[in-house]
């Protein structure tokens, strides 16, 4: 999905270890960036990459070791070239909306990555449906905490993780952080 390559643009340099073939995050790693405000990004190992008793075993080891209390946002991963949900995304998804905190309803970012992957002309399309796929597979599911009505990302970010400058009218990662 690339939330290694995406931190590592977020911050403007490499600092977590990537691999364009293999998944290579097998633990959970903190990154912070001091600036004008300090903000930390936590990477940690992906799930729909393998089977659902690997996913529960990352699931375990995240709540293990993320204090959910310090945050205040989660970002959830996808890709935009990715032309609908596969069954391992939707299977991870119905998990990690069980194992989230409820705190984040309100305060989900989606990143959708790999956007120079996609034809200019078809990227507000593009970004569109893949939102959508993804909304609409989560109020599909069950209520995962009493009195949930619905059910949104605050925030919807498009990126390339590899393309440096692949819209010149977007804005730089660093604008959002």
């Amino acid at each position: 999905m690339g939330k290694s390559s995406f931190i590592n643009a977020a911050f403007g340099v490499t600092l977590a270890r990537t691999d364009p073939f293999e998944a290579c995050t097998k633990v959970v790693e903190y990154f912070v960036h001091a600036g004008a405000s300090e903000i930390c990004l936590i990477d940690t190992p992906g799930l729909a990459e393998d089977t659902e008793v690997r996913d529960r075993k990352y699931l375990a080891l995240i709540k293990r070791d993320v204090d959910f209390r310090q945050l205040t946002s989660a970002i959830y991963v996808s890709r935009l070239n990715d032309t609908r949900m596969s069954g391992d995304e939707q299977r991870s998804l119905a998990l990690l909306l069980e194992q989230i905190p409820t705190c984040f309803y309100g305060a989900m970012t989606l990143v959708l990555t790999f956007a120079a992957s996609v034809a200019q002309n078809r990227v507000e399309i593009a970004t569109t449906a893949r939102q959508q796929q993804i909304q609409d597979f989560v109020r599909s599911r069950p209520p995962c905490f009493p009195g949930m009505q619905s059910w949104s990302f605050n925030r919807v970010l498009m990126v390339d993780n590899v393309v440096d400058n692949w819209a010149t009218d977007c804005k730089p990662i660093k604008a959002f952080l």
